[in-house]
């Protein structure tokens, strides 16, 4: 008995697989404009990138030439007033070395590494000019370690008294996973505590 069953389950269980209805292409229709609408929003949410607005400073802090510091959503970042009024932000990082930048200098829509001089527009963040021009010898030496890079640029927005910066949401805790695991698979973070 269990051996018919067997041989009869073998040649009509898979012939069963082929019999459509049209309740299955119904349902295989839907799946499918299911599956199309979640890969055009993980298509659409690649494109932005996770990306949020999150309010900096407010706009009566920042006076023309200035360069304030912020913690914003967890990154380390350069608000900027240009001489003009104009405001940007960019990561408070030199690509060079990855030095903080607070102490650069703002000429002409770029701003100017303090420690070497690399000069990156202050839109694109695009290297303007020469890389690592300073100290004399030292600089373009290091400056040979480290491939020109552009400085990472933020966009930035005015809503109400706030200005808000345009970051990745989690950007801090993907960039802490590449930091090292300890004793006890213990995850380091970046200001010295564990996950």
């Amino acid at each position: 008995m269990k051996l018919l069953f067997c041989v009869l389950s073998a040649v009509v269980l898979p012939a069963q697989a082929f019999v459509v209805s049209p309740f299955s292409l119904a349902s295989r229709g839907r799946r499918a404009v299911e599956s199309t609408q979640l890969n055009a929003l993980k298509a659409a949410t690649a494109k932005t990138g996770n990306r949020v607005w999150k309010s900096a400073i407010k706009v009566t802090e920042i006076a023309p030439g200035a360069v304030i510091p912020v913690n914003v959503g967890g990154l380390n970042v350069l608000i900027i007033a240009d001489e003009d009024g104009t405001i940007s932000a960019c990561a408070n990082s030199c690509p060079h070395l990855n030095t903080p930048l607070e102490q650069a200098t703002i000429e002409e829509g770029k701003i100017i590494c303090g420690l070497h001089q690399t000069a990156f527009n202050l839109e694109t963040g695009e290297v303007v000019g020469k890389w690592c021009p300073s100290p004399p010898v030292v600089g373009p030496v290091t400056g040979l370690l480290k491939p020109p890079r552009p400085l990472k640029t933020f966009p930035v927005r005015q809503v109400g008294d706030d200005l808000q910066v345009l970051v990745r949401n989690q950007a801090r805790p993907s960039y802490e996973q590449k930091y090292w695991k300890g004793l006890l698979d213990a995850q380091g973070k970046d200001d010295g505590t564990y996950y």
